[in-house]
C-alpha cells in the first residue's frame, strides 16, 4: 500500500512538471545585426556604451566611405563630444585616465575631419585610440577585437 501511494505521488509530481514545461513559452529569438553580442541581451546598454555603439556605427560606415574612394565623408559628429559627460556602465568610473582618452579620442576625431590628405592614416589613428583605450584599465577590453576588424590596411 506505501509503495502505491509514492508511486501515486511521484505520477503527480512528473505529470505537473511535464504540464507545466510544455505550456512555458520560450522567448523568440531576436535577429542580431552584425556585431551585436549575445552580452547585449543581458543587460540595458548604459548611456556611454550606446555612445560608444553609435561611435562603432558611425567608423564602420566612414569606413565603407574611405574604402570607395568616396569624396564626401559625413560631418563632424558633435554628439560625440559627450564622451566626457555620459553615464558608464556599472563598475566602470570615469577617472582622469578614462578622460585622457576620452579627450585624445576627440582630438583624432577632429584631426580626421579637418585633415583632407592621408584619409586612412588619420582614420587609423582614430580607431587606434579606441583600441588603446579599451586595452588600458580605463576601457573594457571586450570590443577590441570588433574595433580592431576597422582598421584599413595601408595600400602599398
Amino acid at each position: 500500500m506505501k509503495l502505491l501511494k509514492i508511486k501515486s505521488v511521484l505520477f503527480i509530481l512528473l505529470n505537473f512538471v511535464f504540464i507545466t514545461c510544455s505550456q512555458t513559452e520560450l522567448p523568440k529569438q531576436v535577429e542580431k545585426t552584425e556585431g551585436e553580442s549575445a552580452f547585449q541581451d543581458l543587460y540595458e546598454l548604459s548611456e556611454m556604451a550606446l555612445l560608444m555603439e553609435e561611435m562603432y556605427a558611425e567608423l564602420k560606415e566612414t569606413r565603407v566611405l574611405i574604402l570607395d574612394n568616396s569624396e564626401s565623408l559625413k560631418k563632424f559628429p558633435e554628439k560625440f563630444k559627450k564622451i566626457h559627460t555620459a553615464e558608464m556602465s556599472q563598475g566602470f568610473e570615469k577617472n582622469q585616465e578614462f578622460l585622457n582618452y576620452a579627450t585624445i579620442y576627440l582630438e583624432k576625431l577632429e584631426q580626421f575631419y579637418s585633415e583632407e590628405s592621408n584619409s586612412v592614416t588619420n582614420f587609423n589613428q582614430l580607431v587606434n585610440s579606441c583600441i588603446a583605450c579599451h586595452k588600458s584599465d580605463a576601457g573594457c577590453i571586450g570590443p577590441v577585437g570588433r574595433i580592431s576588424k576597422l582598421l584599413i590596411k595601408p595600400a602599398d
